[in-house]
Parts: structure tokens; sequence; C-alpha cells
């Protein structure tokens, strides 16, 4: 496989797969060219996502080999739907292609054709284009250049997600000409447009003129899916898939910031590592199945006993990490950090000393005990390594005090609920 990259963009990639004559250049657009689909394939699987690959050119040597280069189109929109696809080859552009691909053309292909592309104006500055294409990219209307270019959108999901859908209103707006348009959910005012797709609702087009929105619902529709899949993405990345708990990734992640934020708000965050006492009896005796019971009543407990500025992470086996960063008043009326989270963490302890099992059968004892130790920013540490290295000697300390105990601080200690 040949691999040749100049001029690399944080912002926009374009990858080559064949012999595709791409003439001329683009500051603001790095070039990759690969051999075979499969190679392309992998780098796509693979770029960092500060550095996303945003189109790709597939190219046939001649008229008969376009099937093969549509199958290859396939590969690439399983592998990422939202993928800017352009095709290169002798004999196009062909009408029957229009919904395969974004931009069909003849060798060769200008750099420029790419930029306007990706840029969401038309492939020509003459051809007028008052309707979409159903392509997830779509040029807008000839002498009306986007300002929420598809480049922005595709940064907006992958660096600031909650601003996305606010700027794809902005940019169907831009784009359609419908200034007051925006997306709805729910069942669906009579007469708007619905976005969809794959039997998919996502929401209502509503407030311009539904004729027009129809047409750019399927365009709406493509984002949104990408958006739900990088979702997805993401929560796989970050969560722990048996208890739905933050994983190691996703605990640094959000301590990192919570720390952040505590330090410019002067507030204090508090970080409590326990794990279950003899977890390894439940797994001998009745089975792994009942300890992934366990784990998932602890997080569902636990859940139930924090807030929304908090975070339950699982690092291991039945290791568990409680970030208590909410930024709302004292839990306990009158109480000061990390004060009002010792109440907290002997109620959890005890509520779980209590716990039952129905799924494991009348047979099976209840309750479970934990040890664990509390650390608290800014006091013990000032980054995350910090208070999770103070917290776990803490727990540490709890098991050597004969297990079923909390450790709050060098000479605080909490034993037997």
């Amino acid at each position: 496989m040949s691999r040749v990259s100049h001029q690399r963009s944080a912002r926009r990639r374009l990858l080559s797969v064949g012999s595709v004559d791409v003439q001329g250049e683009d500051a603001s657009i790095g070039q990759l060219s690969v051999d075979t689909i499969f190679a392309a394939l992998g780098e796509l699987a693979t770029c960092p996502s500060r550095e996303p690959i945003e189109a790709v050119v597939v190219g046939a040597t001649s008229a008969h080999r376009v099937p093969d280069m549509l199958r290859s189109v396939e590969a690439l929109r399983r592998l990422e739907p939202g993928l800017v696809v352009i095709a290169v080859a002798p004999g196009l552009p062909l009408p029957s292609l229009d919904d395969q691909v974004d931009l069909q053309v003849a060798p060769p292909l200008r750099i420029e054709q790419v930029t306007r592309l990706l840029d969401g104006t038309p492939p020509e500055p003459e051809a007028a284009t008052t309707a979409p294409t159903p392509d997830l990219v779509s040029p807008v209307p000839a002498g009306a250049a986007a300002r929420i270019t598809d480049t922005v959108l595709i940064g907006a999901l992958l660096q600031t997600p909650a601003n996305f859908r606010t700027l794809l209103m902005q940019s169907l707006a831009e784009r359609s000409g419908q200034a007051g348009v925006r997306l709805e959910s729910g069942a669906g005012a009579p007469g708007s447009a619905t976005v969809h797709d794959d039997g998919v609702t996502f929401g209502h087009l509503v407030g311009g003129d539904i004729p027009r929105l129809q047409a750019w619902a399927r365009w709406t529709a493509g984002w949104m899916r990408l958006e739900q899949r990088l979702e997805r993405l993401r929560e796989e990345a970050l969560c722990d898939d048996l208890t739905g708990a933050l994983n190691r990734r996703g605990l640094r992640r959000f301590l990192d910031v919570a720390i952040d934020t505590a330090r410019r708000g002067r507030r204090e965050i508090s970080v409590l590592v326990f794990d279950i006492d003899d977890f390894k009896s439940w797994n001998d005796r009745w089975g792994h199945e009942a300890g992934d019971v366990i784990l998932r009543h602890v997080v569902q407990l636990l859940g139930s006993v924090i807030r929304d500025g908090d975070a339950v992470a699982r690092t291991g086996g039945d290791e568990f990490v409680v970030v208590f960063a909410d930024r709302m008043p004292p839990r306990t009326p009158g109480s000061t950090h990390p004060g009002s989270i010792d109440g907290i963490a002997r109620r959890f302890q005890s509520q779980i000393a209590s716990m039952k099992f129905p799924e494991l059968g009348l047979g099976a004892p209840g309750g479970a005990t934990i040890s664990g130790g509390l650390a608290t920013f800014p006091w013990d540490g000032g980054d995350g390594s910090t208070l999770l290295r103070i917290a776990d000697e803490r727990a540490l300390e709890s098991k050597r005090r004969g297990k079923n105990c909390l450790t709050f601080g060098p000479d605080a200690v909490d034993v037997k609920p």
C-alpha cells in the first residue's frame, strides 16, 4: 500500500482510493492516497477525531469498472454514513448514480471542485439549484454561499455536540432560504415536514414553506442519523457495557472537566473510591452471573443517591468511583463540603448492606458490604490522578481496618455502619 500525505489539516482531509488524478492544490485540504478500498476502510476506522477524513474520492479507470466502484462506495457508506463520496471515472456523470455519490465527474478531478463541495456550494458557480439533492451534503443555491458549512457542522458534531442542532437549523435556513425554520419533536403539526430515515423519525420541520422544506427533510435526516451514530459511539467509548456507569476513560474525562470547573469556581469536589468486600466469594459460590447482578444493583442504587452533576464509574471488576461534583447548594442545609458527602456515603454503605437480590433465588444471601476512601479537591490534591491515588490509599486502609469501613481522611474513619 502506498500512502502519501501533504499539507495535513486538523479540520479537513481528502482520501483518494486507487489511481485518481486530483489536479491543483488547496492549503486547507490535506490529501492521503491509498491503493485499495480495504486500506481506505482502515484509514477511516483509525483516523483521529481531531483530524477527520471529510471526503473520499473513488476512481475507476474505465466506464465498465463503475459497478466495482459503486461496491466500494457501499462499503464506505456502511462504515461512515455521513462521509462525502466523490466518484471519478470516464463517462461520468450519469443520472442513475446521483443517489449513490455526492459528486461524480469525469477525470481529472479539480481540487476546487472538492473545496466547493465541502463548503456546501454548487459544483459549478453557474449551476443554479433551487432544491437539494438527496445526499447528506447538499449544495446551496447559486450565489448564496452558506456561512454554516458542512465543515462547521462536522466540527460541532465532534467537538461541541450540544451546539450541533442549533447550527444545523441555521445552516438549513441559509441553504433553503427559510429563515424561520425549526425542528420540533412530538407528533408534528399538520403540514409539517417529517424528518425521518430508515424507519426512524427525528422530528418535524416547521416555520417555513412546507413544500420547500419537504425537499430538505432527507438532508436534515442524514445529519440527524450521523449525530445519533456518533452519540452511540461516544457512549460505547466512555461507558461500562455491563452497568452503564462510566469506564476509566469516561471517568478521566469527567474528572478533568469537574476539577477545572471547581478550580475556576473556587469550589470543592470529592472522590469516593470503594469496592465490594469479598466479591470473589459471591462469584465462587453463586457464579459470575450472580456477580453481574450485584454490580448492576450497586450502580442502580448509586444512581438513586447521587445528583445530576455527580458521576459513577466502574474502574475494575468490583471497583467503583463516585465523583461528587454537583454545583447545587449543600445536600444537607447548613452542612459544608465534604461533610455533606460523608453522610451520603454512610447512607449508601448502609443501603448496600440491606440490599436483596431476588434474581439469585431464595437461597441467596442478601446484602453486601463495601470498603472505601474519600479524597477532596483542593485539600487532598489538585488533579484527578492525585485524588484517585489518595482515595484508593484510604480505601486500602479501610480494608486493613477490617472491611465494611469508609476512611474519609488520615484520622477520620467510619467503622461498621
